[in-house]
C-alpha cells in the first residue's frame, strides 16, 4: 500500500458484470403485485361472480368450483396459455339437466393486459313429462386489466347460438291422467338451426384485492335472447308446451337475459386460502311479473338472491 490508506472498498466483481437488460428488469417485476399473482393466491381467478374473466388456472392445475353448489365445473390447466372446463348443472325443481365444455386460450399477456378467446359447447336436456334436447356452441372474448397493485378490470362479450333442438309433442286425444302417468303417443319434433334459442351477452366488472385473502367482486351483466335461455327464466314455462314450442320456433326477442328485466348486478366477497377458496355473492334481479317466483317484494325494483360458491384446487 506504500504507507497510503486505501479510501474506497474492494470491487466485488461488479466492474466486469454486464447490465440487466430491459427484459430482465421486466421480468423480475411482473409477478410483484397481488393481481399478478392471484392464480397462487385464489383458486377462483379466472372467474369473477357468474361469468368468467381472461385468466386461467395455471399450468398442470386441476380445479374444482360450483356456483350455489348446482352448477358444478372441472377446469385443468394444459399450458399457462390453455385451460380446459367440463361443466353440469343438475336439474332444479323441474328444469333441463344442463352440461357444457369449453377451452380458454389466452392471445395475449402484458404486465397490465391479458386478452382470452373462450370457445364453449352446451347440451341441455328437459327432465318432466315434456321434455326438450337443445344443443349448440358460443364463443367469447374476455379482457382482465391491471388497473393498479390491487385491482382487476374485466369485460367480455360473449354468444351462443342452438344448432339442434327438439320438443315433445303430444296427441290431443291424451288426457291429464295419461299425461301425469306418461304414457301419451308422443312425437318428438327435431329442429336444425332453430330459430330461437340464441343469446349475447356484455360483462364488466372489477374484483379488489383487499388483502392476500380477501377480495370485493363486482360484475354487471346486459344481454338479450331469442327464446328464453334453456327455458330458466320463468317457472311457469317448464310444463307449458306452447311455450316450449315458441321457445324454438317462434321466438321473441327479449332483453331479460339471464334473468330478471334488464341488467343484472352481482356483488360478492370471496376469501382464499391459497388452494381453496369461499364466495358468497348478493346478486340483483331486477323483479319481473307476478308469475316470477323470485319476486318477494313488489315494492322493490330488484330482488337480491343470494349465491354461495366453493373452489379447490388439486
Amino acid at each position: 500500500m506504500s504507507g497510503k490508506l486505501a479510501t474506497t472498498p474492494r470491487d466485488p466483481d461488479f466492474g466486469r458484470r454486464g447490465a440487466a437488460s430491459a427484459d430482465q428488469f421486466y421480468t423480475e417485476n411482473l409477478g410483484l403485485a397481488p393481481v399478478d399473482q392471484r392464480r397462487k393466491i385464489s383458486a377462483v381467478a379466472d372467474r369473477n361472480v357468474l361469468v368468467p374473466m381472461a385468466q386461467t388456472v395455471s399450468e398442470g392445475t386441476l380445479s374444482y368450483s360450483n356456483y350455489n353448489f348446482l352448477g358444478n365445473l372441472i377446469t385443468y390447466g394444459a399450458s399457462d396459455r390453455l385451460a380446459v372446463t367440463a361443466g353440469v348443472v343438475l336439474p332444479a325443481g323441474d328444469g333441463d339437466l344442463i352440461t357444457s365444455v369449453s377451452g380458454k386460450y389466452k392471445l395475449h399477456e402484458s404486465r397490465n393486459w391479458i386478452v382470452s378467446v373462450l370457445p364453449f359447447g352446451v347440451a341441455a336436456n328437459g327432465s318432466m313429462n315434456l321434455d326438450t334436447y337443445q344443443y349448440g356452441l358460443g364463443s367469447g372474448v374476455l379482457a382482465d386489466f391491471h388497473a393498479s397493485d390491487t385491482v382487476v378490470l374485466s369485460g367480455g362479450l360473449l354468444g351462443f347460438a342452438t344448432l339442434f333442438a327438439g320438443y315433445d309433442r303430444y296427441g290431443d286425444d291424451c288426457t291429464r291422467s295419461e299425461f301425469q302417468a306418461e304414457s301419451c303417443p308422443v312425437e318428438t319434433v327435431d329442429l336444425t338451426l332453430p330459430a330461437g334459442g340464441h343469446w349475447i351477452a356484455a360483462t364488466l366488472g372489477a374484483n379488489w384485492f383487499v388483502s392476500d385473502r380477501f377480495s370485493v367482486n363486482l360484475e354487471y351483466i346486459l344481454g338479450g335472447s331469442w327464446g328464453t335461455f334453456f327455458g330458466v327464466e320463468d317457472n311457469s314455462e317448464w310444463n307449458d308446451l306452447e311455450s316450449r314450442r315458441a321457445r324454438f320456433e317462434d321466438p321473441e326477442f327479449d332483453s331479460s337475459f339471464p334473468h330478471g328485466q334488464g341488467p343484472t348486478i352481482s356483488l360478492g366477497g370471496t376469501w382464499s386460502n391459497g388452494s381453496s377458496a369461499l364466495q358468497f355473492a348478493l346478486v340483483f334481479i331486477r323483479r319481473q311479473d307476478d308469475q316470477n317466483t323470485l319476486v318477494i317484494d313488489e315494492s322493490r325494483e330488484f330482488t337480491p338472491v343470494p349465491m354461495l360458491s366453493g373452489a379447490f384446487n388439486f
